[in-house]
C-alpha cells in the first residue's frame, strides 16, 4: 500500500493519487521544477505546509527578482515576508484569517459593485486588499500598487465596467501557469494503466519532457511552430 497516495477531489480523472507540487512559468506552462508531495516535506513544522513547499520550489530562484503567485493555501504575510528576504516578489489571494492580515479584512462585508478597499500595509511592505467579485475575494502581494482599475466584463445582461484592484488585475494575468502546463498534459496524454505505484511518476516525467520539450522546440528562432500534438508525433 502506498503511503502517500493522496486524495484528490479537483482532478476529474481520479480522484486518488500521487499528488505534485509544481513551479511554473506563468506565460508559457514550462515546469520550472516539481516536487512529489510525500507527507514529509522537510523544513519548520510551525510555518506551515504551504510555505514549506513554496521555499522548497524557490530554492536556486534566490534574488533573481522575480514575481510568484499563487493560492490561498499557501499564501501568508510569514511566507511573503520570507520571499521578499530572499529577493522575489509574491502575490496572491488570502484566507482572511491568515495572521497579521488588517483585522478588517475578515469582518468586512461587500456587495457586488462596491468599490475595493485596499490597505498599505508599511511595517511588512505589502499590499492586501479586499473586494466582491462573484464572491468576497482577499489578496495580498509584496509587488504592484495600491490603485484600482476599470476592467469590461461580460455578464448575462452584457459587459460591464468592474472596479478591480490593480494586484487583483496583476494576479489574474499571470497566474495560470500550472493550469496551462496541466491542459497540455491532460489534452494529449497517451494513457497508461499503471500495476506499480511508480509507474504514473514515470509517465508523470515522460509528458515533462513533450511539455517542456514542446515549448522550449516553438522559443527558438526559425523554426515552424509545431502545436503539441504535431511535436508528439514527430517525437
Amino acid at each position: 500500500r502506498l503511503s502517500f497516495k493522496q486524495y484528490l477531489p479537483s482532478k476529474p480523472s481520479t480522484k486518488w493519487g500521487i499528488k505534485i507540487w509544481s513551479l511554473c512559468d506563468s506565460s508559457k506552462g514550462f515546469l520550472l521544477k516539481f516536487q512529489v508531495c510525500t507527507g514529509k516535506e522537510t523544513g519548520s513544522i510551525a510555518e506551515g505546509l504551504g510555505s514549506r513547499v513554496v521555499k522548497n520550489l524557490l530554492t536556486g530562484f534566490e534574488s533573481t527578482n522575480r514575481t510568484v503567485y499563487m493560492d490561498n493555501f499557501y499564501t501568508s504575510v510569514d511566507l511573503f515576508h520570507d520571499l521578499k528576504e530572499m529577493g522575489l516578489g509574491a502575490c496572491g489571494t488570502v484566507r482572511a484569517n491568515r495572521k497579521h492580515l488588517p483585522p478588517q479584512m475578515k469582518t468586512m462585508k461587500k456587495k457586488k459593485g462596491d468599490l475595493p478597499t485596499v490597505w498599505a500595509m508599511k511595517n511588512r511592505e505589502m499590499i492586501s486588499c479586499t473586494w466582491q467579485d462573484t464572491g468576497k475575494v482577499n489578496m495580498l502581494s509584496t509587488v504592484g500598487d495600491t490603485g484600482v482599475t476599470d476592467v469590461r466584463m461580460n455578464s448575462k445582461s452584457g459587459q460591464r465596467d468592474v472596479t478591480k484592484p490593480n494586484i487583483q488585475v496583476m494576479y489574474n494575468k499571470n497566474m495560470g501557469g500550472v493550469d496551462l502546463f496541466d491542459q497540455f498534459c491532460a489534452t494529449y496524454s497517451y494513457g497508461r494503466k499503471s500495476m506499480k505505484w511508480y509507474q504514473p511518476l514515470w509517465h508523470f516525467l515522460i509528458e515533462v519532457a513533450l511539455v517542456n520539450g514542446c515549448i522550449a522546440y516553438n522559443m527558438q528562432k526559425d523554426v515552424k511552430e509545431l502545436s503539441h500534438k504535431k511535436f508528439r508525433d514527430q517525437v
